[in-house]
């Protein structure tokens, strides 16, 4: 959806302002302060707001004011719903803080390190801001780069200098922040640079860029918590190396903060990096690569030169066997590996264990450090919860205190978040909230529980198709690999379902790449003529009742329903 088409369905009393940046909304209401004077402006093209009302000054992306409206729905993790890891004492924090100021006085009379530093063109003024130090340990001098926020240090990354081989060390636990975050809070900057490391932002600051952050866990390493960090800044530049590992991890990044607003700041070939480029070039020289900057290709549109390094860092990476497997060596052997932009349905009849199955697939994607969102319309996470307790401990009764505890430190930093959605069930609403995740997040697999609770109109063959093909043209859009959940039709008691046993619309087969349908019998209580109700066998047979890219066919597996857990065979 456009942002002005956004703005109209919202009904909100706008017009439309020609400004430097191009043209902007001019929204009568605030929708944060509720100022009636129009000083709210959206970016018509990138989507970023901003009220000029002083005592209000809300700015960010569409996303988060689609949040803030309620058109996206909550997202929780499983850190949500663990406990706290304990803080730093404030006598662990002063000890920091003491370290950091000793090496500092350390490097301060060390001239050898200084000539090295001042040849990096790293400015004594730089130095002092960012409290540059130095150690000695066993013969090896270590650089420090002291990652400061609001006067405590959050880590310590540690780099040996010359005539030492280059090796690198951090603080024990400390924490992945952006070098120089402290910048993000001057609310009288809109723009920022990002480089790929400290020591680039310690350069690119002694050249007279101060409004620069610096990554710290390699070009392709983002975190959430930047994500949000940076979501109010118009424009964004990226000062990566000239590697392809760099200029892929700066395409990965831009792509989870909006191309739109980000810009790609090209080294001359001959240079590595920044710090590299900056040792024989003027600051003056920079900007003139800061104005040719370009904004990132889009992703459906790349010149042939993109394609070709594409080309050269998929054989490089190998990223041309990257895949979703299942935790069930037999059923990934029928489907293959599925692949970003794969749309697959799972299908069964009430009380078969198509929750169990995804909540199976959803433990083993996340333990692999596999972003995923469970999309449920249904059932609270809360719900969820104790059974993926169960399954992570393969215990059952552990509804207590104690296993809940234990689970939840395991899980707290498995990549799996929630999204629970019962109010306005609407295509949009949810493809918004799915694409938010994507940005924030880095989901690359969602499963959605379930498509027939999302559609109940009046023509419920004609939605369901409409929205079977929007997932997954959404899947391919967003470059992420999607489980719909489904319900089949009613069908005679003994009988596996069929694909075309799938309810209300055939297009859910003809628009999916694969349909997996799960089967299980009824028990036969001993003595009785007559099935147990609701009691089901332990083995369930799983068809691949279409796989687009591979032969499909019928596997078992085994279902231990008191702890949510599915094993092969």
């Amino acid at each position: 959806m456009q942002i002005e088409e956004y703005v109209r369905s919202k009904g909100w009393a706008y017009e439309k302002v020609d400004s430097e940046r191009g043209i902007q909304l001019k929204v009568q209401r605030c929708p944060f302060c509720a100022d009636d004077n129009g000083h709210f402006y959206i970016h018509a093209e990138t989507g970023q707001y901003i009220c000029h009302k002083g005592t209000c000054g809300a700015s960010g992306s569409i996303y988060t004011l689609k949040k803030h409206v309620g058109d996206i729905a909550a997202v929780h993790s499983m850190e949500d719903y663990s406990p706290a890891p304990p803080k730093r004492t404030e006598e662990e924090e002063s000890k920091d803080i003491d370290l950091v100021n000793s090496a500092h006085l350390t490097l301060m009379s060390d001239k050898g390190a200084l000539r090295y530093l001042a040849h990096r063109r790293f400015s004594h003024e730089a130095i002092e801001y960012f409290k540059l130090g130095l150690d000695n340990s066993n013969g090896v001098k270590w650089l420090f780069y002291p990652y400061l926020s609001k006067g405590k240090v959050k880590n310590i990354k540690m780099r040996s200098l010359p005539p030492s081989e280059k090796m690198f060390r951090r603080l024990f636990g400390g924490e992945s922040a952006l070098f120089n975050e402290d910048v993000l809070d001057d609310k009288s900057i809109d723009s920022i640079f990002i480089t790929e490391g400290e020591s680039d932002a310690v350069a690119l600051w002694s050249s007279g860029i101060h409004n620069v952050v610096g990554v710290t866990v390699g070009a392709k390493g983002i975190r959430t918590n930047w994500i949000d960090s940076l979501d109010r800044f118009a424009s964004i530049y990226f000062v990566y190396d000239s590697d392809i590992a760099g200029r892929q991890g700066a395409i990965k990044f831009a792509n989870r903060l909006g191309l739109e607003r980000c810009f790609n700041v090209r080294l001359p070939k001959d240079y590595k990096d920044i710090n590299d480029y900056l040792q024989s070039h003027t600051a003056e020289d920079f900007q003139k690569l800061v104005a040719e900057a370009h904004k990132f290709d889009v992703d459906s549109v790349r010149p042939i030169g993109a394609l070709i390094e594409e080309s050269v860092w998929n054989l490089y990476s190998r990223a041309d066997e990257e895949g979703f497997d299942f935790p069930w060596h037999s059923l990934t052997k029928l489907t293959g590996l599925l692949k970003p932009g794969d749309l697959f349905v799972v299908a069964a009849k009430p009380g078969v264990g198509k929750t169990t199955f995804s909540l199976n697939l959803a433990y083993h994607l996340a333990s692999k450090n596999i972003p995923i969102l469970l999309f449920e319309l249904e059932m609270r996470p809360e719900r969820l919860l104790p059974r993926l307790v169960a399954r992570h401990l393969k215990k059952k009764d552990s509804n207590n205190l104690e296993d809940l505890t234990k689970a939840y430190t395991d899980m707290r930093d498995m990549p799996m978040y929630f999204a629970y959605k019962y109010t306005k069930l609407d295509f949009q609403s949810i493809a918004d909230t799915i694409q938010a995740c994507v940005r924030r997040y880095g989901i690359r697999f969602v499963i959605f529980d379930n498509l027939h609770f999302l559609v109940r109109g009046s023509d419920i063959t004609r939605e369901i198709g409409t929205v079977t093909r929007d997932f997954k043209m959404l899947a391919e859009e967003t470059g992420i690999a999607m489980l719909l959940i489904a319900r089949p039709k009613k069908v005679g008691a003994g009988r596996m379902i069929d694909t075309e046993d799938l309810k209300d619309s055939a297009d859910i087969e003809g628009d999916s790449d694969f349909v997996l349908l799960l089967h299980r019998e009824k028990k036969k209580a001993q003595g009785w003529e007559h099935a147990a109700e609701g009691i089901l066998e332990p083995k369930c047979f799983v068809e691949v009742g279409k796989a687009r890219w591979a032969g499909g066919g019928i596997c078992s597996l085994t279902f231990h329903d008191d702890i949510a857990l599915i094993t092969e065979g």
